[in-house]
């Protein structure tokens, strides 16, 4: 029975952690829309926004109208005070003996010296900087996810690289095993081949292991259960020209999401410290109130009344000021925070377009450099095929092809980390 049952709970647990499984085509905004769907961190920022969202509406119900009932049976042998159990409540006292007290209360807020609108407006300040900071964490999110599927399409490419420059290796052993036989190199050049493809394949077991490596990463930053499965488009095209610097510069100023959350937090101050100012002031509620008492010897009672309710602090003993200075400090702090993240906003973005610049100056040198590295092989292969070249030549120029492929991959996914380095800093998805 108790076995019955552990695997009943084991079960419900397995079914309860299941994470998603994704089949088919995966490019690099495919995979910014699964993260965006299944990441656990865009999930807490909704729910940190629900929060703020909630906080909202409770500080303006302050301002609405309350209505509470109460109840009181007490038995006491002279006459008590007793507050109501209601919200909002009221005192009423209570005759020796045994009572029973039935009580209604009405309070409609009047006046409070802008109190209450000051506080409603600071925290539809507070939810607008949390849908700031929603923005702040897809953007993390779809960075992270952008460069998670590049590493994985980097790890792809060298594969086949790796692929490639073994299957050219096994040809140039079997080459040099054909010339062997027939009397026309020596033995340590077969030797020499035979270590050349053991070399290839052990580097092709690396770019393998990589590959997979990556991809178990990917399917971590995408939220997505080990068992996925990706059809990859190949992506060896480099970004497209980043705007001017200047350009840039504007553009993060307008659409970065952080900077926007800190100018919202600085109007989220300024209504709180206009709150504390306005906390000590005059204050007027509508008050209606009903009740029925019944005691012992004395039959029911019933009552109602309606009033204005007035009331106005005359000394709090520094409380005031306190709160005044309090708030002051911080709109202060949140000024300042807002030009060190202005100052971090044109490090960012200038550090990102520079790089983005580089790797594609340095993608369409690579290019040109394996072009003339593929020509180099195609001639030695073909001197070494009539006669006319060496082996070693002949290795030399695959060994310099390969190492043109390797930075030319290197190059193009380093531009893609870049774009993506840029598109975060100028605040895009």
């Amino acid at each position: 029975m108790r076995g019955w049952v552990l695997g009943l709970l084991l079960a419900a647990t397995s079914v309860a952690r299941a994470l998603p499984c994704y089949q088919g085509e995966l490019t690099a905004d495919k995979a910014v829309e699964l993260s965006l769907r299944y990441s656990p961190e865009v999930a807490l920022a909704d729910f940190q926004a629900d929060l703020v969202r909630a906080e909202r509406e409770r500080t303006a119900s302050e301002s609405n109208l309350k209505i509470g009932l109460g109840m009181l049976a007490a038995r006491q042998g002279t006459s008590m005070i007793y507050a109501s159990g209601g919200d909002p409540n009221f005192l009423q006292v209570l005759p020796s003996g045994s009572s029973l007290n039935f009580n209604a209360m009405a309070m409609l807020p009047l006046y409070n010296g802008g109190w209450l609108g000051h506080r409603l407006a600071a925290a539809e300040q507070a939810e607008r900087a949390s849908l700031a900071r929603q923005q702040v964490a897809l953007q993390s999110t779809c960075r992270r996810a952008r460069l998670a599927f590049y590493e994985v399409a980097q790890a792809r490419a060298e594969l086949a690289a790796a692929e490639q420059a073994e299957t050219a290796r096994r040809e140039l052993l079997e080459k040099v095993e054909q010339r062997f036989r027939l009397g026309r190199v020596a033995r340590y050049l077969v030797l020499r081949a035979e270590a050349e493809v053991a070399t290839a394949r052990q580097q092709l077991n690396s770019a393998r292991s990589r590959y997979l490596q990556r991809e178990a990463e990917l399917k971590s930053q995408l939220g997505l259960s080990w068992e996925s499965h990706f059809d990859y488009r190949e992506q060896q095209e480099t970004p497209k020209t980043p705007e001017s610097l200047a350009s840039s510069l504007l553009t993060a100023r307008e659409r970065r999401p952080d900077l926007v959350a800190a100018r919202l937090a600085i109007q989220e101050g300024d209504q709180r410290l206009l709150a504390s100012l306005a906390e000590f002031s005059p204050r007027l509620a509508l008050v209606a109130q009903a009740e029925s008492m019944g005691s012992s010897g004395m039959g029911w009672k019933p009552g109602a009344s309606v009033g204005l309710s007035f009331s106005f602090p005359l000394y709090d003993g520094g409380q005031r000021q306190a709160q005044v200075r309090a708030a002051e400090a911080e709109v202060n702090l949140r000024q300042t925070a807002l030009q060190q993240l202005e100052l971090q906003l044109e490090s960012e973005v200038t550090i990102a377009h520079a790089g983005l610049t580089e790797a594609l100056e340095n993608a369409a040198l690579a290019e040109v450099e394996l072009a003339k590295a593929s020509e180099e092989w195609r001639i030695a292969r073909l001197r070494f095929e009539v006669g006319r070249g060496l082996y070693l030549e002949m290795l030399d120029a695959l060994a310099a092809c390969a190492r043109a492929r390797s930075n030319r991959l290197r190059a193009i996914f380093e531009a893609h980390r870049r774009q993506a380095d840029y598109l975060y800093a100028t605040g895009g998805l």
